[in-house]
């Protein structure tokens, strides 16, 4: 959980033409050191996610939410 709040004060929100957010961000630990493979959901809807790259790294497509 420690991860995720790190995470949640990374992302960075960007709108589309398409009525969906595009989320980037990058994946730390306490060290500061990037953490791949992790794990990033939406907390509103757990089935779309993804995983961080080798650096850390992740973008993820969400539907806009109403």
């Amino acid at each position: 959980m420690k991860h995720l709040l790190s995470l949640l004060t990374l992302l960075s929100v960007s709108f589309t033409t398409f009525a969906q957010y595009t989320i980037t961000g990058e994946v730390e630990d306490q060290m500061g050191e990037t953490v791949p493979g992790a794990t990033i959901i939406l907390k509103d809807n757990p089935t779309i996610g993804t995983i961080t790259d080798l650096d850390g790294k992740f973008v993820l497509e969400s539907p806009k939410i109403s």
